[in-house]
């Protein structure tokens, strides 16, 4: 474990590629900017990180944390801690020595996985250069491109698909 240190590391997400290891956000990408919790995968054959929103991150893995490095001088043996807001060092230290992730973390990490769930993105805003011109919902097809079906429509046999949410059949 030259590379992991620890084994468990906490930092600040430079980029949104990495996807959640948890389930409690729903596996959802972890946006740049976002505090996020690693844990070292050793398999033999290749070295990585596994990531986690803060707020996805398990009792047991506070307990695992607190057994390996020591509650005392957290500060010192986790990887990232010392790069991170003191508010955040603050909350991370409390979380272990608490067992388990304040609520409002779990939230956020919820929030962020409903937001991230499924493939229809219903915004069933009206038309603002036109109000009276009835939403549409944007849907990706099984080749990943969007179409748009008239929310006016009672089933798909009755839809017309476009390739631009301009155009509008009412037939």
């Amino acid at each position: 474990m030259e590379q992991g240190g620890s084994g468990y590391r906490v930092e600040i997400a430079s980029n949104s590629r990495s996807k959640c290891k948890g389930s409690l956000c729903g596996r959802a990408k972890i946006p740049a900017g976002v505090i996020r919790f690693g844990t070292f995968v050793d398999s033999g054959r290749f070295q990585s990180w596994a990531w986690k929103h803060w707020g996805c991150v398990t009792p047991r893995m506070l307990k695992n944390i607190k057994n390996r490095l020591g509650e005392d001088d957290l500060k010192n043996t986790m990887d990232g801690i010392t790069a991170l807001p003191d508010e955040w060092i603050d909350k991370i230290i409390r979380a272990v020595q608490e067992g388990h992730v304040a609520a409002e973390d779990e939230r956020e990490s919820r929030k962020l996985g409903n937001e991230a769930k499924g493939n229809i993105s219903s915004s069933k805003k009206p038309n603002e250069k036109n109000p009276m011109v009835p939403p549409k919902i944007a849907r990706k097809t099984k080749r990943h491109h969007i179409t748009t079906k008239s929310v006016l429509s009672d089933s798909d046999d009755e839809a017309e698909y476009t390739n631009s949410s301009e155009e509008y059949d009412s037939d």
